[in-house]
């Protein structure tokens, strides 16, 4: 029994180990950035939608959005939405890629699969999502 319970403790004290918490810190609270190295014909976030009614408020470690952002594009039916985004983290003077991304050729038809991970983001409000998010 006594083996069993030092087992336990130590199979716990390995798992708990492994955890560790994220920060994310914005030096510049744009948080979109020009892609440097787009495909002939594309367009930019800011060019795809106005975000002038949207605020963006950093304080200490939280940041803190509100507002609207509307969708100027002229997207139509034949349009193909081709997206990437990455997660990078400053180390040591530079950018590194991390393990978060996604990337999808036709986002269309993928926008409402159920098996996507942000799918129960992307289809109802934000607030009514998981608070797990909000840290």
């Amino acid at each position: 029994m006594v083996i069993m319970i030092v087992v336990l403790l130590l199979l716990y004290g390995v798992a708990s180990s492994w955890a560790t918490d994220y920060e994310l810190l914005l030096e510049d609270p744009d948080i979109f950035s020009t892609c440097s190295e787009g495909p002939p014909g594309s367009i930019n976030i800011r060019q795809a939608m106005n975000f002038d009614d949207l605020v963006v408020d950093q304080e200490a470690d939280t940041l803190h959005l509100s507002g609207n952002v509307t969708v100027i594009w002229d997207v139509q039916p034949t349009d193909r939405i081709t997206a990437k985004l990455d997660f990078f983290h400053y180390n040591r003077g530079s950018w590194e890629p991390t393990i978060f991304g996604m990337a999808t050729q036709n986002f269309c038809s993928i926008m409402y699969d159920k098996h996507q991970y942000w799918y129960k983001y992307w289809t109802k409000p934000f607030w009514y999502t998981s608070p797990s998010i909000l840290y």
